[in-house]
């Protein structure tokens, strides 16, 4: 697997395989692969929270703030997502599906 940040949209590669992720306005600043691989958290200074499906590319999750996204974790069961925040807050998140 090959992650590539292009212009602001996220690329991921799985050979031959190629899934392109495009739904932030802004340049994405961070993304975390849930522990199962299922997910990817992507954080960005569009003040949001993507939670995407790997398998589809999918949006199932999304949380909008006040302030652009810098970092994004899960933690290590998959049920959490932290953000860290440009206004110097962070958020943690529930994942349970």
């Amino acid at each position: 697997m090959k992650l590539i940040i292009l212009n602001g949209i996220l690329l991921v590669y799985f050979l031959p395989l190629v899934l392109m992720i495009s739904q932030q306005k802004s340049p994405v600043y961070s993304i975390a692969f849930s522990p199962d691989g299922e997910y990817l958290a992507s954080g960005s200074f569009d003040k949001s929270i993507y939670i995407w499906s790997v398998k589809t590319g999918n949006v199932v999750r999304s949380y909008q703030d006040t302030a652009g996204i810098f970092e994004v974790s899960w933690s290590p069961n998959g049920d959490k997502i932290a953000g860290a925040f440009a206004d110097h807050k962070i958020a943690i998140l529930d994942f349970r599906m």
